[in-house]
This record gives C-alpha cells, structure tokens and sequence, in this order.
C-alpha cells in the first residue's frame, strides 16, 4: 500500500468514526454532552487544587472556580489555548462515543470498558497537562514546552485523530483477505 492509499484510507476511516458517533439525533446529543463535559473536566484540571477547593466548598462557587480557571486558562495560553480546549473537548465527545459503539459492537461490555478507562483519564492533558503529568511527578515538563501548553492540546488533538482513524465504523470489520 503506498503513503497516498493509506491516507485516502485513514482520512475515510476517520469520517467514518465521525459519521457514526453522530449519525442519530440521540448520539448527536451524547457527543455534545460529552463535549461539554469533558470542557469542564479540562477546564478543572488547569489547577486540581483550587477546583477540588471551591468544589469542596459547595455548590454555589462553581461557576466561580469554572469562569476563574477559564480565566486563568486565557491569561496563560491566550485564545488560543482556549479554542484547543474547544476542539479537544469536541474531539474527546467524538471519541467517547465511537469507542462507546465499537465496544457494543466488537468486544464484550465488561473488557471494553477497561480498555477505554486509561483513554479517558489521560485525556485531561489537555488542560496543560499539569493535572496528570503532577501526578507522574513531572511537574517542569509543561514548563520547558513552548507555546504555554498548546504544543500537548495540538499533539492530543492528532493523537485523538490517530485513534480514529484506526477505528474506523465500529459496525464494519476491518480485517482485510490476505491476498496472496
């Protein structure tokens, strides 16, 4: 297969994962919902503490702490790093409910969802990456990366794309006859 072949291939496969998280109203409504969640969950983990803080001190600060660490989030990344957060967030909806489809389809419930749990925890780089990577223990790693984070939402961005691309439609099967 040539490197024009593969793309076309990718490219196909990445509208198809598309089109199937999307293609019934009712998914069309999962994959927003997700999408917005999944901007708040990012949007949160920009600083863990203060959003486990002012969660921790009740109902009425979160739309505090969200607007502060948007805030926060423009003030050190510019728009830009806001818009990625978008896009990432839309992606990660995407993701989620394709790969909630290709476990109903391909695999059984209970190891599907295992499989997709390391996915979805480290999709909070996005939010810099200080979340998760505080976790690992490397705090400095955002720190020496230029463009104030936007370099990790870009490579999460692709990253999200690879999976798709992979994927595919959950309902077709992707193993080709060996042709000999």
């Amino acid at each position: 297969m040539n490197i024009t072949a593969t793309l076309r291939h990718y490219t196909q496969n990445i509208h198809k994962a598309i089109r199937f998280a999307i293609n019934t109203r009712q998914k069309k409504l999962a994959v927003a919902c997700l999408s917005v969640i999944s901007f708040i969950v990012f949007v949160g983990l920009t600083f863990p503490r203060y959003s486990i803080e002012l969660l921790g001190a009740g109902i009425s600060y979160w739309d505090d702490a969200f607007t502060s660490l948007l805030w926060l989030m423009k003030e050190s990344s510019g728009l830009l790093g806001v818009v990625l957060m978008g896009i990432y967030a839309i992606v990660t909806g995407i993701l989620i409910s394709a790969t909630i489809g290709s476990i109903k389809y391909k695999t059984n419930q209970k190891h599907g969802w295992l499989s997709v749990l390391p996915a979805i925890i480290f999709s909070g780089c996005a939010s810099c990456g200080a979340g998760i990577l505080g976790v690992v223990g490397a705090f400095g790693f955002v720190s020496v990366l230029p463009f104030n984070g936007n370099l990790i939402r870009v490579a999460g961005i692709v990253l999200v794309f690879i999976v798709l691309a992979k994927m595919g439609d959950p309902r077709e099967c992707v193993i080709k006859p060996h042709s000999q």
